[in-house]
């Protein structure tokens, strides 16, 4: 059953709109609201989720959130793959209106390559209908990481950034010196570890972006006090309140 939440975004139209078809249509379509495993030449392997309706409106475009998974959930397996990040809530919820890619890591130890993530999304935008405006990133652990660092390689490609854990990459005194290119990207930073340990460097990061001369969109930084690593790693993404969030956001100029 859809989300009371969801059915009236939906009723609103604000979640997909009009634009130029400017993706070409996959010669295999995935199927509609369920997650497939997809590949393309040169890139990573990904786990895919299209909104159901994506066929029947060839003139819309959709947003797209780009998830990155932990080092502890890389190569073959799909199964685990399945229940990181938003996977469990996307199975429950086929109504989402946006789609979500979740490439695996080929790197040594499930690190991250982000010239093969480059090659993924330009060969998404180039098969799908996407929203350019509207591409999101979010990461848990080492994907966290890799969020922070994407987004910090390419400030003015992400509509909005929630990292969840990986915040060393900011934190650090080269971090802190570079927050300020996201002064402008809505970011929601999540805390995997424990808040004692997580509290003050990502706070610290947060405070010196939320000053950054001229910056519109000050992040916030949430953390669960849940003792289980593997739910704090997920607990944003089951969160109603965080997808419509997500979607609210739009960059008014893109790459």
């Amino acid at each position: 059953m859809m989300h009371p939440w969801l059915a009236a975004a939906l009723l609103v139209g604000s979640l997909a709109v009009p634009g130029t078809a400017l993706g070409a249509e996959a010669s295999d379509p995935a199927p509609e609201g369920e997650q497939t495993i997809r590949s393309a030449p040169d890139t990573a392997s990904y786990r895919l989720f299209v909104p159901r309706g994506y066929a029947a409106m060839p003139a819309q475009q959709w947003p797209l959130l780009v998830f990155l998974h932990d080092r502890d959930e890389p190569g073959d397996d799909a199964d685990r793959l399945a229940r990181s990040g938003p996977a469990a809530f996307l199975a429950a919820h086929r109504g989402l209106p946006l789609l979500v890619v979740s490439p695996r890591a080929d790197g040594t130890g499930g690190a991250w390559d982000l010239d093969r993530l480059e090659r993924l999304l330009t060969h998404l935008r180039a098969t799908y209908r996407i929203d350019p405006a509207r591409i999101y990133l979010s990461g848990a652990g080492a994907g966290g990481r890799a969020t922070w660092t994407w987004m910090l390689e390419r400030p003015r490609l992400f509509a909005a950034g929630t990292p969840v854990g990986g915040h060393d990459v900011v934190t650090a005194d080269e971090g802190l010196e570079r927050i300020c290119l996201l002064k402008d990207v809505p970011i929601r930073a999540s805390a995997i570890e424990t808040p004692l340990i997580a509290g003050e460097g990502i706070l610290k990061a947060m405070s010196a972006q939320a000053r950054c001369p001229g910056g519109t969109r000050p992040a916030r930084l949430e953390v669960s006090n849940d003792k289980r690593l593997s739910v704090r790693k997920s607990a944003i993404y089951n969160r109603p309140d965080w997808w419509l969030w997500l979607l609210e956001q739009r960059r008014p100029t893109t790459e």
